[in-house]
Parts: structure tokens; C-alpha cells; sequence
């Protein structure tokens, strides 16, 4: 696999990293952006989030940033010009097969019913730590008890993790450095599969917006899209100038948002029809400050963008709904639906307290606060689990830099007197300052992936024949 370093070569030597070619460009980039509602629209029931009609045969084509990292503030003006090209034959549907596609339709039509879910989380310090919790709950409680079995804690790379991502199910499992590589693990078996190296700089963001694509990001300012099938890189888009601080994939799962150090916001179609603008109005937009993040709302209405000390939020059209600031820094944010019609924001900040703003009426007041950690909350994330009985509950799980892993109960928020939530749970690395996080569903009847005092994963010296490996889960 071309993009895929796996072992070293016969002779001894590691194989040369090969440069990826781009694949695809953005329209030019004008003052304001906008989203036509054929690229918003939400996809039918029986379609994969990657679909097939939009999706040909291709052949697959160490840094010191500190936690603390100052920004660059000298602000660069926007060009129409974009650093790579289209390449014939670019879009997706061909580079997909058949048998893949309609399994991801199945994935779609039934969605999967997690009994329990795992916990990865990233250091500074580059260790990796796993936790499996699993829930209980009786009629007389008030709100359901969890379980914390941790499951693995190893040093993953050379330096700082920066991003963590699992795909649905916890097949795959990425982490992205300092190191400028991109680890690929596999968390049913406990093993490292290989890493890829088709960034020149800090890793910054990844995402698997299905199990088959993974996308990722860093200071070099691309953006690269991965079939994991056998981890070609399908294309690599540009189109910033400078770092790319976050990512955020609609959940039609075609419009793709980034933003960066270069003060801009720019749209993505990565079905390979350009830029995901409406003609006339180009794909990006000037925000005036460098954002750290961008997250779409799960019905795919609005969005968030956090810039440091200033949080806005953002309808499809780009019109400005709300703009809050604070003395300290916000530094992540989500959507969580209440009812059809609202949802309420979640906002991780600087003083250890995870803040619960109403939409309802566009006022975004402040209703309830989650509290527990003693210093800056670094990532947040939702996952729904579904007890015996069948009904869904959903949980908050958060990581700080005062090193614990905290989960709370969402359905708190149901209760008006709850206005301060504590944790459930709370699991202490002891001082690790944790930086990135991801959750992901394990199914019922899936192996415990619990062995004992099994504490890291098989490195690739370790596994040095896939197919002579014992299967250590």
C-alpha cells in the first residue's frame, strides 16, 4: 500500500515516504460563503452517508509545538488561486467498490444499539489510554451507574498526540502527532496496523465520517481523504494558507468545513465536484480572527465556530444567530438535540466547566453548567447507549488538563433543578495532560476487549506476520 508505511523493506531499510499527489481543488474563494440546498439536503433513509452516486477506478497513489502554542495573529489576505489541481477520474464513487457501499447503506438503514462504549483519549506526554464503560440501571435510580475497566495505556508516538478518531464499531482507530504521522491501530485485535505519511507537518484533526474514509489534517495545510480499505490516499485538497486547526464533516456527509490559521472558513464538496459554494458566492470567508474549531449541529442547520475567546454560531447561509465572549478561552463546543425543533450547545472552557446554553428562541441563555474538573476542559463528546429494556440513554464524556476523564449523564438536563451536573464517573491518569479525545459503541455480543494486565498493543516488530499473529482479544 502506497500510503501505508507498514514493516521495513527486505533489505533492512524503511521504505521511502512517498509525496502524495493532490486531487482536487476549491473553487475560487470570494468574501462570503453560502450552501445550496441540494448539498445540504439531508440523505434518503436507504443511502450511505457516501453516496454511490456521487462517489473510478484510481491506482492508489518532528516538531515542538507546545500545548500552550502562540498564535500567529498577522493577518493574510485571500487568493483566488488554489495550490492543487483537478485530477481526471477524481471523484469518489469509482474509488469505492460496490460491496463497500452497500454495506454502509445497510449501516445506515439499522442503526447499530451500543450496550457499551470505549473511551481512547491522547496526552502530551504521548501516551494513549483506553477505557471500556459499561452501564447499569434500575427502576428506583434516578439516573443509570457506569462501570470504568481501563483497557490499555502505552506511549503511542514520539511526541505530543494531537487527534484521536475511531470509525463506527471501533474497527479502526487513528491518532495523529507532532511526530507528523498518523498511526492506524486496530482495536478488535489490539494491534498496530501501520502509519501513514502523507502530512509535512503537525497533525491537527481527524475524522471517519464512515468506517471506509478517513480524513485528516495539519500545519501543512491540506487536507488528505483515506480509503481504509487498503489506505490509499484518495485525494489531498488545499486550498488554506497556513495551518488547519479543525474539521467538520455535515452530517449528509458531503460538505466538509475547515478553518485555519488564516483567518478563513472554507467549504468542501468532497463527493469531487469542487467546492461546495453556490456559484457566484465562492467557498470561502473571511472570520477576521484565526479559529480553533468548527463543528456542525447534528441536523446539519447551523454550526459553531469557536475563535479563541470569542464563540459564534452560523445558520447554512452564513447569517451570524449568536456571538457570546468570555475572559477565558472556549475550547470545545456541540450541539446536543432537545426536541425536534431546538438543541442545546454545549461549550467545553477555561475554567473547568463544560456551560449548557437553550437555542430555544435564539437567545442562548445559560440553563445548567457540568461540573468536576479542576482546570481547562480540552474535548468533549456524546454517545448514546441502549439499556435492556431498549430505551436510550445518553452520556457526556469530557477530558481536562488536570488529567481526569470525566462521564456525566445527558439526561440530567431534563431535570430544571439540576443546574450544576457532577460526573457519574471520573477516571485519573494522574497528571497526564490530556489534549484530544474520541468514544466509540461497542455492539452487544462483540468481545470484551478487557484481558487482563494487558496494557498496550501489539507493535508492528511485535506483530511481524499478520497472518501468523495470535489474536490477542
Amino acid at each position: 500500500m502506497a500510503s501505508l508505511k507498514r514493516k521495513a523493506a527486505s533489505n533492512g531499510k524503511p521504505a521511502k515516504k512517498t509525496k502524495m499527489q493532490p486531487r482536487a481543488k476549491p473553487v475560487s474563494a470570494k468574501k462570503r460563503v453560502g450552501f445550496s440546498r441540494e448539498l445540504i439536503a439531508p440523505p434518503a433513509t436507504a443511502k450511505p452517508s457516501l453516496p454511490k452516486s456521487a462517489l473510478k477506478k484510481a491506482p492508489p497513489k518532528q516538531s515542538s509545538d507546545s500545548e500552550e502554542e502562540e498564535r500567529d495573529t498577522s493577518e493574510e489576505e485571500d487568493t483566488d488561486e488554489s495550490e492543487a489541481a483537478e485530477a481526471p477520474g477524481s471523484e469518489l464513487e469509482d474509488e469505492l467498490s460496490d460491496e463497500e457501499m452497500g454495506a454502509a447503506a445497510s449501516a445506515t438503514v439499522k442503526p447499530k444499539r451500543y450496550t457499551k462504549f470505549e473511551i481512547i483519549a491522547g496526552s502530551y506526554e504521548r501516551f494513549l489510554y483506553g477505557l471500556e464503560v459499561s452501564m447499569a440501571r434500575t427502576a428506583d435510580q434516578k439516573a443509570p451507574s457506569v462501570t470504568i475497566a481501563p483497557i490499555f495505556q502505552f506511549p503511542a508516538h514520539l511526541s505530543c498526540i494531537k487527534a484521536v478518531a475511531a470509525s463506527e464499531g471501533g474497527q479502526h482507530l487513528a491518532t495523529g502527532s507532532t511526530d507528523e504521522t498518523i498511526k492506524i491501530w486496530d482495536l478488535r485485535h489490539r494491534k498496530e496496523v501501520g502509519h501513514l505519511v502523507a502530512h509535512e507537518g503537525s497533525l491537527s484533526d481527524l475524522i471517519f465520517p464512515s468506517p471506509r474514509i478517513l480524513i485528516s489534517t495539519a500545519s501543512d495545510a491540506q487536507i488528505c481523504l483515506f480509503r481504509t480499505r487498503d489506505w490509499a490516499l484518495l485525494r489531498s485538497l488545499k486550498g488554506h494558507k497556513g495551518r488547519i486547526n479543525s474539521l467538520s464533516l455535515h452530517p449528509n456527509g458531503r460538505i466538509l468545513l475547515s478553518v485555519g490559521q488564516d483567518k478563513h472558513l472554507r467549504v468542501w464538496d468532497i463527493l469531487g465536484k469542487g467546492a461546495g459554494g453556490v456559484p457566484g458566492q465562492g467557498t470561502s470567508t473571511h472570520l477576521g480572527a484565526e479559529a480553533d474549531l468548527v463543528r456542525w449541529s447534528p441536523k446539519g442547520d447551523r454550526f459553531v465556530v469557536i475563535l479563541t475567546r470569542e464563540l459564534r454560531v452560523y445558520s447554512v447561509a452564513m447569517q451570524e444567530q449568536h456571538k457570546m465572549t468570555a475572559p477565558a478561552r472556549f475550547l470545545d463546543a456541540l450541539f446536543y438535540p432537545t426536541s425536534v425543533d431546538s438543541d442545546d450547545l454545549l461549550v467545553a472552557c477555561d475554567d473547568g466547566k463544560i456551560k449548557v446554553f437553550s437555542s430555544s428562541g435564539g437567545s442562548f441563555a445559560q440553563r445548567a453548567q457540568f461540573v468536576g474538573h479542576t482546570n481547562r476542559v480540552k474535548s468533549i463528546k456524546t454517545v448514546t447507549l441502549t439499556d435492556a429494556d431498549g430505551a436510550e440513554i445518553d452520556f457526556l464524556v469530557s477530558i481536562s488538563s488536570d488529567g481526569k476523564i470525566n462521564i456525566y449523564s445527558l439526561d440530567a438536563l431534563s431535570r430544571p433543578a439540576d443546574v450544576e451536573i457532577a460526573p457519574l464517573a471520573s477516571f485519573d491518569t494522574k497528571g497526564s495532560r490530556l489534549t484530544c479525545l474520541t468514544v466509540t459503541g461497542i455492539e452487544a455480543g462483540q468481545n470484551d476487549r478487557r484481558q487482563g494486565e494487558l496494557v498496550g498493543f501489539l507493535s508492528q516488530d511485535e506483530d511481524s506476520d499478520d497472518s501468523e499473529a495470535a489474536d490477542p482479544v
